[in-house]
């Protein structure tokens, strides 16, 4: 196949905001593509390595055709990234900020570790993950830690979970990761602010032993989920829910501070009338092979950010409703076959969606 871009050619890289940033293709090597930014003046603040999936696709539109030349360049980005992910550094290095991004640490505590220690070298915003029970003299420095930290986020499972959950829900913790059973019976854990729960947990105890919860992710292999237990949680923003069932999908309109939403991989997902009612600001839906009208999308007009993956049953003229939601900025859709994909992004100036992070 002939590919649809060239070294020398420019391209716009939509920057999530409604600016374009110029992109020139420095080197391309079999599917990855070396692009060099560009600022106003026309000069490369930031050389990137990515695949050329946003090319072929011509999400990445070409606005100019060039020869390859030889010129001063600044370093390439150490990393091969994605394309949505080449747009987030771009906007950064154009907004004058660093585009390293030192992965979050993830820390596995053993009970012989000099916790103390460990600590003490480990950034602000680290994972600690703990699969069994710790000495008192370990807890005390998770204790002081934690309530100087609280960017950062403590997994529990295994033995650990039982052990330490009702603890350490007094250390501090504002983000946690429950993937080990443990019974939520007594547990009042109101500093809690964000949560992702891998086991089957009963909806109505998340919600009363998490009253403060702001994010919420579930995704506890067939477990099941009943929506309205949820209700009482008046404070939440963001809800992910991905390979669970759902019941009382309907009661979704009862949370009103509801500005983030994904559905993956679920039975009985919401209706797309449902969703609508919602102020959503960012929306996923992916994997849901039962849906078979999306139209009602189109009155949810305060999204900014939507993600339609997966979703083969439909066709083009199904989903052309998007180009009309003037307040979009960000859009992923994958109905299934690139010629019908290529068909949608030529109209629009998307950038990629932002990872539906649990605790953002």
């Amino acid at each position: 196949m002939k590919l649809p871009y060239r070294v020398g050619d420019s391209c716009g890289l939509p920057l999530g905001d409604g600016a374009i940033a110029r992109a020139r293709i420095v080197a391309h090597q079999h599917h990855l593509v070396d692009v060099a930014i560009e600022d106003a003046r026309g000069r490369d603040v930031l050389v990137l390595r990515t695949t050329d999936r946003a090319l072929v696709l011509q999400r990445w539109r070409r606005i100019g055709r060039g020869e390859p030349h030889a010129d001063e360049r600044v370093p390439r980005h150490a990393r091969i990234v994605g394309p949505a992910h080449a747009e987030r550094l771009a906007a950064r290095a154009l907004a004058g900020e660093t585009v390293d991004e030192p992965p979050r640490v993830v820390r596995m505590l053993q009970p012989h570790d000099d916790v103390a220690a460990v600590l003490a070298v480990l950034p602000g915003d680290a994972m600690l993950a703990l699969g069994e029970p710790l000495a008192a003299h370990a807890r005390a420095a998770l204790h002081a830690w934690f309530a100087a930290h609280p960017l950062a986020s403590l997994r529990l499972h295994g033995e650990a979970a039982s052990a330490h959950l009702a603890e350490a829900t007094t250390w501090g913790v504002t983000r946690l990761v429950l993937a080990g059973d443990a019974s939520l019976a007594h547990l009042h854990a109101p500093h809690v602010r964000a949560l992702d729960v891998q086991v089957p947990c009963d909806a109505a105890e998340i919600a009363r032993a998490f009253p403060l919860l702001e994010s919420l992710r579930i995704g506890a292999l067939r477990a099941e989920v009943d929506i309205a237990a949820l209700a009482p949680l008046e404070r939440l923003r963001l809800l992910d829910l991905s390979h669970v069932a759902l019941h009382r999908s309907d009661a979704l309109v009862r949370l009103e501070r509801l500005r983030a939403l994904r559905i993956a991989h679920v039975t009985a997902p919401p209706a797309a009338a449902t969703v609508a009612a919602l102020a959503l600001e960012r929306l996923a839906i992916e994997a849901q092979g039962t849906l078979d009208d999306l139209r009602a999308l189109a009155r949810c007009t305060s999204l900014r950010e939507l993600a339609l993956r997966e979703l083969w049953q439909f066709a083009i003229e199904d989903v052309t409703f998007v180009h009309d939601m003037r307040a979009l900025v960000r859009v992923e859709i994958d109905i299934g076959g690139r010629r019908k994909n290529v068909e949608l992004y030529r109209r629009a100036d998307w950038a990629y969606p932002r990872p539906f992070d649990w605790c953002g």
